[in-house]
């Protein structure tokens, strides 16, 4: 799709660099893009309050936005939001005050069960997006649109990897206890776990120690505070002969790490059943049980096998594009 000219604003979370990678792909394809942080702050306190959707922090996210809205140019042709956890209804009203005939257009990278009220927030957008097939199914208004993997994860991986397994990601959940299992499997199998686990704060950390079972055995030093580059990840994973996602359970659609492993012609082992995916091949996707962890040593010693060029495409970032966008 051409977007020449084309003015677009992306109120986001600053996750990673999620947010600079969008808008870089769409610079790419011609489009002036602005870029909003979602959150008045990245404290702690400050998440919580948000994720418990707090009515009394919606005064401290309303007064933030209207000193965003203060700032903006007076024209967009689309306004893409992702997430919308932090924006209030009286937030998206201004919005939609301020730029009437921007096509606004929301995409639900989480579940809507793990997104407090977003329900409410849906009557302010044109166009909404999931990725998740349950949800799709069950709000007859929602189109399916698949994140994808952007340029910088279409490399080349290392002709003799470092690492049989390779784990980078957020600690939460499950997943403590998951990997626990997975390094106990790797260790009997003789393979190589990198493991990188990353935690926002310590006091989201020493929350989790105390109300999430799955943390006890989790010890401090082994958690970092500050999140490895999207460079730094890259990196090894290519030198990586397989590559770790642990889903969360309540989510039905393609992890975006799935996707990112389609551009990379890697190997991965999920928790997402993706069986039923058009890309499966047990030759490159390992699907096991969190619960009952088990790994298969052959899968490790196996070469990735090569799938047609239009299906991989299919969960490239160009696509998302041309779908949210269309």
């Amino acid at each position: 799709m051409d977007l020449s000219n084309k003015n677009i604003l992306i109120v986001s979370p600053f996750f990673f660099d999620y947010h600079q990678r969008i808008s870089q792909a769409l610079r790419d394809r011609g489009a002036r893009v602005d870029v909003v942080d979602e959150q008045p702050s990245h404290s702690a306190v400050a998440r919580i309050l948000m994720r418990k959707d707090i009515g009394l922090y919606h005064g401290v996210i309303e007064e933030y936005f209207d000193n965003v809205l203060s700032e903006l140019p007076n024209d967009y042709d689309y306004i893409l939001f992702i997430k919308c956890e932090a924006p209030t209804v009286n937030v998206l009203k201004k919005f939609k005050r301020r730029f009437p005939f921007a096509k606004r257009i929301l995409y639900l990278w989480d579940s809507v069960a793990n997104v407090k009220h977003i329900t409410k927030k849906f009557a302010y957008f044109n166009k909404i997006f999931s990725f998740d097939h349950d949800d799709v199914k069950r709000y007859s208004f929602l189109e399916y649109a698949y994140w994808g993997y952007t340029k910088e994860f279409d490399v080349e991986s290392a002709q003799k990897p470092v690492y049989d397994l390779a784990f980078i990601g957020t600690l939460h959940s499950v997943r403590p206890r998951v990997l626990e299992h997975i390094g106990k499997e790797c260790e009997k199998l003789g393979l190589n776990f990198y493991k990188f686990v990353y935690i926002p704060h310590p006091l989201v950390f020493w929350y989790n120690k105390l109300v999430n079972p799955c943390f006890c055995g989790v010890k401090r030093q082994q958690v970092h505070f500050k999140p490895i580059s999207t460079e730094e990840t890259i990196e090894i994973y290519k030198n990586s002969v397989a590559v770790l996602e642990i889903e969360n359970s309540y989510q039905s659609g393609a992890t975006t790490r799935l996707g990112e492993m389609i551009g990379m012609r890697k190997k991965i082992v999920t928790t997402f059943d993706c069986t039923n995916e058009e890309f499966f091949d047990s030759q490159n996707q390992l699907v096991i049980d969190g619960n009952k962890v088990k790994l298969d040593k052959e899968f490790f010693e196996t070469p990735y096998k090569p799938i047609e060029e239009n299906i991989r495409k299919k969960y490239s970032f160009d696509t998302f594009i041309d779908t949210v966008f269309k």
